[in-house]
């Protein structure tokens, strides 16, 4: 069963028909918006009649999915649901958000149709030989194979690089030189072997490599083999570590590997963690992310990411702030509006300009709407001016930490 999200497959509506929950002041919850990002199969032979929820929070999308519920529509099914889904990984915060999506599901009959209206939109369009979302899920599919094989191919060849360069860098320094690239490889192994769980220690300890880390921990984010436990039977969350890792080091070898991640398939849940790598890299990642905002043979997903990526950099002030300022206003004020994916891009670039610049973005916002290329489905103008008001960009925040410190306090506080 291959689980899609919804506005992946049907972009024109379902930004606009996804279900939020605003928390403030909640006991448990911090204070955000919660998306419930459906997500739905698409083998055409298989009618399960369920819909998976992911609940993706706002203002904290480093910490990626935070629950993911599955819900069966024919109730008399033993596994009718709702229940927090055993493969996926699951947040502290899951068992609230259970809850919370429970009682909406029983109490909102009109949801739970829609929910259910969305299946059918799918498994027809499934039917239809002639229909779009064949060549959507078709592009998704060769995408995701196309990486594989292109990283599988060249692995061999890569590992051979590899060693003439170490080689070279073993003559140039003889000292620390050979014994480095043995401790890299010791760490390495231990690395993945620690699985999702790894000791902020030994993660500092491969911090403590430098350059020598970095290729060992770009094979580990390339290698499509990294993301799926096969004898478990669920994902591996190893290579999201070696991200964080290769953004600390600020490793501009590693940016076209984390760019085509943008566009590989089943990366959702870890796409917040490529857009952060990208964006403390920092300038080395700069014109490939521009450059992917800008390539129109991509679909808007992987295309909004980039944009995403390159309004982090603005955050953190780079020494090219003003020059990113200046495309990313470009963007909106006179990109090409020619297919839906454009409008959805400057839709989401809108929202995330009124966050980043607030009052500062209005007249550059305003200006899309009136040539018309936000899509407002996505937002409108009063909701675009309002966000210009109150904008909180302390949800960037998060780029200003450093992702090991980051996890040694997550570590320490989940108790070791």
């Amino acid at each position: 069963m291959y689980l899609i999200p919804f506005v992946q497959l049907f972009p024109e509506f379902a930004m606009a028909e996804t279900r939020t929950i605003t928390a403030r002041g909640h006991p448990v919850l911090p204070d955000d918006e919660y998306a419930l990002v459906e997500s739905y199969c698409t083998d055409p032979s298989c009618d399960c009649r369920r819909v998976m929820l992911h609940v993706l929070p706002r203002h904290q999308v480093r910490q990626g999915y935070l629950a993911a519920i599955s819900f069966g529509f024919d109730r008399e099914e033993e596994m009718a649901g709702p229940f927090l889904d055993p493969v996926n990984p699951q947040s502290q915060y899951a068992e609230v958000f259970l809850a919370v999506v429970a009682r909406m599901l029983k109490t909102d009959p009109a949801y739970v149709a829609r929910l259910e209206s969305h299946y059918r939109c799918v498994k027809q369009a499934l039917a239809d030989p002639a229909h779009p979302i064949h060549r959507v899920i078709a592009r998704l599919e060769s995408r995701g194979a196309a990486q594989a094989a292109r990283h599988q191919v060249a692995r061999p060849g890569e590992r051979s690089k590899r060693r003439r360069r170490r080689r070279r860098r073993t003559q140039s320094d003889r000292g620390d030189g050979q014994d480095s690239m043995p401790r890299v490889g010791d760490l390495i192994q231990r690395f993945i072997q620690a699985g999702d769980h790894p000791h902020p220690d030994l993660l500092a300890d491969i911090l403590a490599c430098g350059e020598a880390a970095v290729e060992p921990l770009i094979a580990v984010v390339g290698d499509p083999k990294m993301y799926w436990d096969d004898v478990r039977g669920r994902p591996r969350w190893l290579p999201e570590f070696a991200m964080g890792l290769l953004g600390d080091l600020r490793a501009a070898a590693a940016v076209p590997t984390l760019i085509e991640l943008l566009s590989w398939q089943n990366m959702y849940e870890r796409l917040d963690q490529v857009v952060d790598t990208l964006a403390r890299i920092g300038l080395p990642a700069t014109e490939p992310l521009k450059a992917t905002v800008l390539d129109r043979s991509l679909d808007w997903y992987p295309r909004a990411l980039a944009a995403q990526a390159l309004v982090a950099q603005v955050y953190m002030e780079t020494e090219d702030s003003d020059t990113l300022v200046e495309f990313l206003h470009d963007l909106l004020i006179q990109g090409p509006v020619e297919c839906p994916d454009d409008r959805i891009l400057y839709a989401l670039l809108a929202q995330d300009l009124a966050d980043l610049l607030g009052l500062d973005a209005v007249d550059v916002i305003q200006v899309a709407f009136e040539r018309d290329a936000i899509d407002r489905d996505y937002i409108d103008w009063p909701d675009a001016e309002t966000m210009c008001r109150e904008a909180t960009p302390h949800f960037l925040e998060r780029y200003t930490v450093d992702f090991l410190s980051d996890y040694r306090a997550k570590f320490g506080r989940r108790g070791k």
